[in-house]
This record gives C-alpha cells, sequence and structure tokens, in this order.
C-alpha cells in the first residue's frame, strides 16, 4: 500500500463522506472549502460561496483565521474525493471538531448533479468529472475510447490505461464510435 493509500484510509476512518443534502441541512456555522489548485478552479469552476483554499496549506490558513472556529462545520472537497479526505483529516489533527468529506464518492460531477447546477460557476466547454466517470458514460452513450492524452504531463496512454484523477487536472481523450 502507497503512502497516499495509508493516508487516505486513515482519513475515510475519521472523516465521514457527506452529500449535498447533508450540507444543506447542516443548522450550525459552516464552510464549505474547495481544496484543489488555483488552475483547476480557472479550468472547471466551483460553488458559489465555498472559498480556496489548497490542500498544501489548509491547516495554516484556518488556523490564521479567526472567523472560522474549531466548531465550525467544515466541509472540503476537491476533483475526486482523495484531496479533500486528507485536508479534512489534517484539519480534524489540528481540532476541528466538524470536519467532513463533501463528496458522493469519486466525482465532482455527481456533486454537481446533487447540487442542481444552481450552485456552480462553470466554463462553456470544460465540465469536471473524473476519468471513471467518464468512461462510464463514454460506453453507456456507444463511444469506444481508444486512448487518453494527459495534457499536463504530455503523456499518451492507450486505453485501458488511463492518467491517474490525483495527479492529473486534464485529460483528452480519443473516441470512436
Amino acid at each position: 500500500m502507497s503512502y497516499t493509500e495509508e493516508l487516505l484510509t486513515k482519513a475515510d476512518e475519521v472523516i465521514p463522506r457527506v452529500t449535498f443534502e447533508d450540507y444543506k441541512s447542516d443548522i450550525n456555522e459552516k464552510i464549505m472549502i474547495d481544496v484543489r489548485q488555483f488552475e483547476e478552479l480557472q479550468a472547471s469552476g466551483t460553488v458559489q460561496g465555498s472559498i480556496h483554499v489548497p490542500k498544501g496549506v489548509i491547516e495554516f490558513r484556518l488556523n490564521n483565521n479567526d472567523d472560522i472556529s474549531f466548531d465550525t462545520s467544515v466541509y472540503v472537497f476537491c476533483a475526486v474525493g482523495v484531496r479533500s479526505a486528507i485536508a479534512g483529516y489534517n484539519l480534524k489533527k489540528v481540532g476541528y471538531k466538524k470536519v467532513f468529506n463533501f463528496s458522493v464518492r469519486g466525482s465532482f460531477d455527481n456533486l454537481l448533479e446533487k447540487s442542481e447546477g444552481d450552485q456552480w460557476f462553470n466554463t462553456q466547454n470544460i465540465h469536471p468529472c473524473s476519468i471513471k466517470d467518464f468512461t462510464v458514460l463514454a460506453k453507456k452513450v456507444g463511444f469506444t475510447i481508444n486512448e487518453t492524452y494527459d495534457v499536463r504531463k504530455n503523456k499518451k496512454f492507450i486505453f485501458p490505461k488511463s492518467p491517474s484523477n490525483i495527479f492529473c487536472n486534464e485529460v483528452l481523450f480519443n473516441l470512436s464510435t
């Protein structure tokens, strides 16, 4: 098991994964934090009303923000749910009592769907989803994925191999019918 997998396992044991409905029904003081990188926000938008604090600096930024107490319900999210789980785990370790991984296991796109779309800023031609979800959708509508291309790393993969969602921000798909 890799270090990331071990950390994710620990995080999943203590940070509950919640739905958009859970967030809406939480009557406590709450905040929603997008822990993705700035480039991801530029490409795919974010939730209206959320704040952006990248995973790598979240503990520092929240601990130095007097407006967010240790009793505030903190909902974190990212593209797939891995970074947000780890960010949530780190927040719990520094003393935040109510930390939730705001995700439907597997995808930012599912979260978008659950929020009924009205809470999201999205770009016109780019729609966030996990590689796994796109693969399922492509098959469902009759497309075959021939290859994938990790734009950031300039690397081509012959399907069924594909880039990792954890380390990839933009993927192109070569499809056929």
